[in-house]
């Protein structure tokens, strides 16, 4: 495991616990709990803001490691290993959800609200082929992660101002670029007061994201809006540039446990759902009930992995 990136399993199991928290946070902030303006409802804007990088970092974390050109990706392995993963745990954890959650039978049991990630992420994959000839040639690499940024700013800018052109983006779109910049970081050669600058924006980024929902009216909880990928850049760019290594029994276990995140991810939602529902009856306060869900709900999703993880066929295809 000498040459395992552990930093990025760190990253990668972070990050999974920063979903659980703007879930958390997030069910406070959209079933009413909390009223808007009131001191505890900035309290969830901010544990959601400063977690925000969470599900970008996912996607980044898919380009560093699909996109690397010294890494072979197969048409065969793609669709028979990659994408048929996703949709096999994705009919499971669907049907799973529909009979425990909403007491009722419905074809691939419905699309619980989380689960939009995998279908993303099963259309990055489907692109993926595109993606990896776009990141063979260093020009063109550049060209598309700066491209979408701008794109994405110039959407941005238009929430506050009239934009002289209003035009519609078909390919530097969504998550494309963040897939693009997860690998575009990796190839970068930055000088000190580059990384500095990323550090900075992404400071800058982190308080705006905090800041523009509470002063107005204005939402900026998108993952592909300027103020969040300033930060995420800013987090993946201090992994890359921070390896860790790690030995014996903490490499295994690291390493097993950013392996489980994305059964985790599939069942925390249900775990949440039921956790959440309970201690909220005796807990209300929002810092102290998103500390102890967040806690529980990933060592209790852990565990569940953990164990199907022992059964055959569900261990390989499902978490």
């Amino acid at each position: 495991m000498v040459n395992r990136y552990f930093s990025l399993d760190i990253l990668r199991i972070l990050a999974c616990v920063g979903v659980i928290t703007i879930h958390t946070a997030g069910s406070f902030l959209h079933h009413g709990l909390v009223a808007v303006g009131s001191f505890d409802y900035v309290l969830c804007v901010i544990i959601s803001a400063l977690v925000r990088w969470s599900v970008p970092i996912f996607v980044m974390l898919t380009g560093f490691f699909f996109l690397k050109q010294d890494k072979q990706l197969s048409i065969k392995k793609l669709y028979g290993w990659n994408i048929l993963h996703l949709i096999v745990s994705q009919v499971f954890w669907t049907c799973f959800y529909a009979l425990t959650l909403h007491w009722r039978w419905y074809p691939f049991g419905g699309q619980d609200s989380h689960f939009w990630y995998i279908g993303m992420c099963i259309g990055l994959y489907i692109s993926m082929p595109v993606l990896r000839m776009i990141a063979s040639n260093a020009k063109m690499l550049a060209y598309s992660c700066w491209i979408w940024l701008f794109i994405r700013c110039y959407f941005f800018v238009g929430n506050f101002v009239d934009v002289p052109i209003e035009f519609t983006d078909f390919v530097f779109t969504d998550y494309i670029g963040y897939c693009l910049w997860g690998y575009y970081i990796f190839t970068i050669q930055f000088k000190s007061w580059h990384k500095k600058l990323v550090y900075l924006l992404g400071i800058i980024g982190l308080i705006a994201n905090i800041m523009i929902p509470i002063v107005s009216s204005i939402s900026i909880s998108a993952y592909e809006t300027p103020t969040v990928i300033c930060t995420s850049i800013a987090v993946f760019l201090f992994a890359i540039d921070h390896p860790l290594q790690f030995v014996g029994g903490m490499a295994k276990f690291i390493t097993n446990l950013s392996k489980a995140t994305l059964g985790i991810y599939m069942v925390h939602m249900f775990v949440l759902t039921e956790l959440f529902s309970r201690l909220y009856r005796y807990v209300q306060q929002p810092v102290l009930l998103t500390v102890l869900c967040v806690g529980a709900v990933f060592v209790i999703s852990g565990v569940i992995v953990w164990v199907l993880k022992k059964i055959p066929f569900v261990g390989k295809w499902v978490v």
